[in-house]
């Protein structure tokens, strides 16, 4: 029996890394099938590490299973074992799809505790709270709806729509059959998470409800609003039983206890208050916070709580003295959202520095750090078993994060802030990168190793460009200055100011001897790099100029501004030539064809347009995006075009039909890319590199999808 056993195992791990088997899995909707194959392997370490990349990728391979090589390229490394080098060499060579394929892994690895995203909330997610079994989790979001997840394989399982305003807080009943929700529409909700039926609204008063909490024995709900008020409600009547006054500001969040007969309240008045539930009484005032204070949590003993606030500090508070017995001041903007550990030992913090942090509560020390969302975290939770923590964020996602992955993380080189700026060497081995951590950073884009680092900027590296044959670069910052580098010793050359504000963009003339920039100050200025004077400013844009680009005969330039408005300029004479309009948002980045006649731009329109730079006409508009787009480029053909976008993906586009070809989707947003062509790389000849909010650089290869 147990040779049988054994043969069935290798069957299933022969097919498992067996990259044809899995992309028809995948095709035919079998993506949870295959991570269930995985698990089946009980201590196989590739078949581990396998199952944790498709789960990272489920959300994007559920929608885009043609995505399935670049997702495995992008999670896996050939050195995690023979099978798995055997998969990754397949999806290489046997996928038969255009494809964008990174060329090493720079997304989030399996087995590094970075989150999975959940998606389908249209707006920030305010409420977050998980479930007795740790399997499921519940949502609330200004989308006006709550959302119930399966924490198992990221699905949405019900939305729940029947709020007429925003959704501030939700609670689950004990026993997870029912889901109360609080809303600015002033009413409060009981609904039966098999059915997804509203069983009871519940009008909390004459304000908008802020925060609820469920009594253990699933009969009472304590809600706290804008009045400055708690209330205590009885769930099968709706009646309420006690109204608590004491606070004078809103009530931000409230907490009930195991036993049922306490809760605590946190408030604007910088105050957290403890009650009595049975008798409505105010029990003790805890003052110490210097700001609003966001989030309170108690200790399963009941003898303790933990605050959150404005103030950008976590105060612990001993419920008996009312003291504050512990603060840390680690966060370095307002703390969101707290919560503690089944044990005590620990809590979980949520903050608008978008970091979600593990607190030792015993020395106070940082003992995890979770980054990943675009923007602020709004709410956090963590599972009764302390294995994962769940957090909802300003930027409409949801992230699941794995705790104890029982992996030291691999680490992986990349700046400490997003990349904002990449720019090719044209032996296509090499980049350079600019970013807001301040650096600049020269790459060998096949090992991923950091080779050279130039510091000397005083604010975020935001614009950088690569000429003299790839031997020197151009930065453009946020600390107004221009500067030039030599590669190879990583020395400052030059440093040119006269801009004042931010320069958002440089380009180097194809003679190498000048350069433009774009800038905040709403100027467009032409620069000698040989003297570093600045030889002409240019004026017109009504806002900042966020792009800038030059025609190959050097005799002209195209400005993208955040006025919505694309600008043509002679150089010679600093004149408007032609004003482009038709973007309904801000334009982010243009580039120009090599022929000088038409111009590609990118929008907070989310759309990319082609123009006739002879007549200044509209010739075509791409759409697909789901969120701003940061920057695009064009191929030397004319033909084609790519775009990077805050939607995390990376898009090819036919510029003659308007097409989309093939997309990449990476855990975040992307701010820059580029088209290198003609290098030497496996796959193709054409490289393509992008920076994003991760800080990781990118390099794709473009697979066309006809090998053998």
């Amino acid at each position: 029996m147990a040779d049988k056993a054994d043969e069935r195992h290798d069957e299933l791990r022969s097919l498992l890394f067996d990259y044809r088997w899995i992309e028809t899995r995948i095709n035919q909707g079998a993506l949870q099938a295959v991570i269930s194959d995985c698990d089946l392997l009980d201590g196989d370490a590739e078949a581990h590490l396998l199952a944790g990349a498709l789960r990272l990728s489920s959300y994007t391979l559920t929608k885009k299973p043609e995505q399935l090589a670049g997702q495995l390229l992008g999670r896996l490394g050939p050195e995690a074992g023979i099978n798995i080098k055997r998969l990754l060499e397949g999806a290489r060579r046997l996928s038969t799809v255009l494809a964008f394929l990174p060329i090493r892994p720079t997304l989030a690895l399996p087995g590094t505790g970075e989150g999975r995203r959940l998606e389908g909330h249209e707006g920030v997610v305010k409420a977050i709270a998980g479930f007795a079994d740790g399997r499921r989790a519940i949502s609330g979001s200004i989308d006006d709806t709550i959302r119930l997840w399966d924490l198992e394989n990221g699905e949405e399982l019900r939305c729940m729509d029947g709020h007429d305003g925003p959704v501030s807080s939700v609670a689950v009943s004990a026993d997870g059959r029912h889901a109360i929700s609080g809303s600015s529409d002033k009413t409060i909700r009981l609904w039966d998470l098999e059915s997804g039926e509203e069983l009871r609204s519940i009008g909390g008063g004459d304000s908008p409800i802020t925060s609820v909490a469920v009594s253990a024995d699933g009969r009472h709900v304590l809600s706290g609003s804008y009045d400055n008020a708690l209330r205590l409600w009885d769930i099968e009547s709706g009646k309420e039983l006690h109204r608590m006054e004491g606070h004078r500001g809103v009530i931000s969040s409230v907490a009930v206890f195991a036993d049922g007969r306490r809760a605590i309240s946190g408030s604007y008045d910088h105050t957290i208050r403890l009650w009595d539930l049975e008798s409505g009484k105010e029990i003790r005032c805890m003052a110490g916070h210097d700001g609003w204070v966001t989030s309170v949590a108690v200790y399963a003993d009941g003898r303790r709580a933990i605050s959150g606030s404005y103030d950008h500090t976590i105060r612990l508070w001993d419920l008996e003295s009312g003291e504050e017995t512990f603060r840390i001041e680690e966060h370095d903007r307002s703390v969101t959202s707290v919560a503690v550990f089944e044990d005590g030992l620990r809590a979980i913090s949520g903050s608008y520095d978008d970091t979600i942090r593990i607190w030792d509560l015993e020395s106070g020390e940082e003992l995890s750090r979770m980054e990943g969302h675009d923007k602020s975290v709004a709410s956090v939770a963590v599972s009764a078993d302390g294995r994962h923590a769940i957090s909802g964020s300003y930027d409409h996602t949801i992230r699941l994060w794995d705790l104890e992955s029982g992996d030291e993380p691999h680490r992986r080189e990349g700046h400490d802030s997003p990349v904002s700026s990449i720019a090719a060497i044209a032996d296509g081995r090499h980049a350079v990168s600019g970013s807001e951590d301040n650096t600049i950073r020269l790459w060998d884009l096949e090992s991923g190793k950091e080779l050279r680092r130039m510091d000397g900027h005083f604010g975020p590296v935001v614009s950088i460009a690569v000429y003299a044959g790839g031997h020197r670069a151009i930065s453009g910052s946020d600390d107004r200055t221009i500067r030039l580098w030599d590669l190879e010793s990583a020395e400052e050359l030059r440093r040119m100011e006269g801009h004042d504000s931010r320069v958002n963009s440089v380009a180097v003339f194809a003679d190498g001897r000048r350069a433009i920039s774009g800038s905040s100050d709403k100027t467009i200025r032409l620069w000698d790099l040989e003297s570093g004077e600045e030889l002409r400013c240019i004026e017109g844009h009504d806002s900042p100029v966020a792009s800038v680009a030059v025609t190959a005969d050097g005799h002209r330039a195209i400005s993208g501004s955040s006025d919505h408005a694309i600008r043509l300029w002679d150089l010679e004479s600093g004149k408007e030539l032609r004003c482009l309009e038709g973007h309904e948002g801000g334009v982010n980045s243009v580039a120009v064809y090599a022929d000088g006649r038409r111009a590609i731009s990118g929008s907070n329109d989310k759309t990319i347009r082609l123009w006739d730079l002879e007549n200044g006409k509209e010739l075509r508009r791409m759409e697909g995006h789901e969120g701003w787009i940061s920057s695009v480029a064009v191929f030397a053909d004319g033909r084609h075009a790519i775009s990077g976008s805050w939607d995390h993906t990376i898009r090819l586009w036919d510029l003659e039909s308007g097409e989309e070809l093939t997309a990449f989707t990476g855990d975040n947003y992307f701010l820059h890319v580029q088209v290198s062509e003609n290098v030497a790389t496996d796959e193709s000849e054409t490289l393509i590199l992008a920076g994003g909010s991760t800080g990781m650089v990118h390099a794709l290869s473009l697979q066309t999808g006809d090998t053998n």
